[in-house]
């Protein structure tokens, strides 16, 4: 009997990459998130959120540049080059 089949290699765009990057840490923050949800929040816990929200903020207009840019010039810019 053959054993199950042996996967594809993916060919990613460079936005799938990309999105990627992005979505992986924050899937893994909401995992975290869900796993200790009945922890009594701290100060620090309070802090810790808000930075995290901050971070999510700016990445999401990092995103927003990236895309109005990226069709100004017709071509994705990148993720580094919209960054910057």
């Amino acid at each position: 009997m053959p054993g199950p089949p042996t996967p594809k290699p993916l060919d990613l765009t460079a936005q799938a990459y990309d999105f990627l990057l992005l979505a992986i840490p924050v899937l893994e923050d909401y995992d975290r998130q869900r796993q200790h949800r009945l922890r009594p929040a701290t100060c620090r816990n309070r802090r810790s959120t808000w930075r995290r929200e901050f971070i999510l903020l700016e990445r999401e207009e990092i995103m927003r540049h990236k895309c109005l840019q990226s069709e100004k010039e017709q071509h994705d810019i990148g993720l580094s080059r919209a960054e910057q």
